[in-house]
Order: structure tokens, then C-alpha cells, then sequence
């Protein structure tokens, strides 16, 4: 590959002043143009038709990478210790109704008193779901929660089987209602 000096250029598709060219490739002015390509689709075409077969490689990866990626993780975390802190206590400070619904959360899950295996089987179950529609009304909306069908507030547990899908809309409009409540609430409305 020949090197390209970074330099103000003009897009190949429109003429659009751009800022840089890499190696021989052509940054394009926007995502249309980059999408356009002589040879066929570009790269978003490309992303977009092999979406389920790169996200596989990529879950596999970082799979095989586990130990590293927690490694290079652990030691950028202590190079940056002090910001992360900091970070964390402007965005508790900003946020105080979100920390104070974290810790309760918290508290509850403690309360429980899941095991190790119980905790397991809830984060695979998350996963066996996270790509089923809304429990409520049946939507497979862009935006989707986990949401527990007995609420936290109420008693409920982080145990697998109280674990459902729900889109935004109903978990925001569900609050501190159990599952049965929320479900007669919609059918009323």
C-alpha cells in the first residue's frame, strides 16, 4: 500500500471538499457517498448483508480473548483510576435520582440472596431472550429492556424466571408495577 499524505481533497462522488486519504483508500464526504461504490456495493452494504455472520466473528473473538481483553482492561483501568473516579462521582452528582434507584436495586438483589449458579442462569437466560418481543404488547421495537415481571420495588427477585423482554414504552409506562397490573392497566386503557 502506498502512503497517502493527509491533505484536503475533493470526494470522488460529489466533489465535496474532505479532509484526509488514507493509504490508498478514499474517505468519502458522508455515509451515502461511502455506501456508492463502482466496483459494486460499499462497505455499509457490505456490513449490512453480513450482519448476523460478523457479529458471530466478533462474539467468537472476544470469547477467544477473554483473558486478554480482562488483562489490557485491568491495566488501562489502573493508568486512569483517578479519572474514572472522578467521572463517577460528577455523573452521581448530576444524577442523584438514578444513584439512589441503583443502590435500592442493589440492596434488593443482596436481599435475595441468589447464589453464584442463580446469577449464571439469569445472565444466560438475559441472553436467550434478547431477541424476543415485548411480553406486553407483542412489539420487536429497535429499543429493548430486560424488565422484571414482579418489580424490584415490590419484592421481586433477579432470578431468571422473573426476567422478560419489554420495550422501552412499556417498562418506562410498567414503573413499580408487577406484571399482572401493568397487563390490566393496558387492557383498560
Amino acid at each position: 500500500m502506498e502512503w497517502i499524505v493527509c491533505a484536503y481533497v475533493d470526494c470522488p462522488r460529489n466533489g465535496e471538499p474532505i479532509q484526509k486519504r488514507f493509504y490508498n483508500h478514499t474517505r468519502y464526504c458522508s455515509q451515502t457517498c461511502m455506501g456508492m461504490d463502482k466496483r459494486g456495493p460499499g462497505p455499509l452494504a457490505y456490513r449490512e448483508a453480513r450482519r448476523e455472520e460478523l457479529a458471530a466473528n466478533g462474539r467468537a473473538w472476544y470469547a477467544a480473548h477473554k483473558e486478554e481483553r480482562a488483562a489490557s482492561q485491568a491495566i488501562w483501568y489502573e493508568a486512569h483510576k483517578e479519572e474514572v473516579a472522578t467521572r463517577g462521582t460528577a455523573w452521581n452528582k448530576a444524577h442523584p435520582e438514578k444513584r439512589q434507584a441503583q443502590r435500592a436495586r442493589s440492596r434488593i438483589r443482596k436481599q435475595t440472596g441468589m447464589t453464584k449458579e442463580d446469577k449464571e442462569l439469569s445472565a444466560d437466560y438475559r441472553l436467550a431472550i434478547a431477541h424476543d418481543p415485548c411480553f406486553y404488547c407483542g412489539e420487536t421495537a429497535v429499543k429493548m429492556n430486560n424488565d422484571h415481571y414482579v418489580s424490584l420495588a415490590n419484592g421481586g427477585t433477579d432470578h431468571w424466571w422473573n426476567l422478560v423482554r419489554a420495550c422501552q414504552w412499556c417498562n418506562y409506562s410498567k414503573n413499580k408495577k408487577n406484571g399482572d397490573e401493568f397487563i390490566e392497566w393496558l387492557v383498560n386503557q
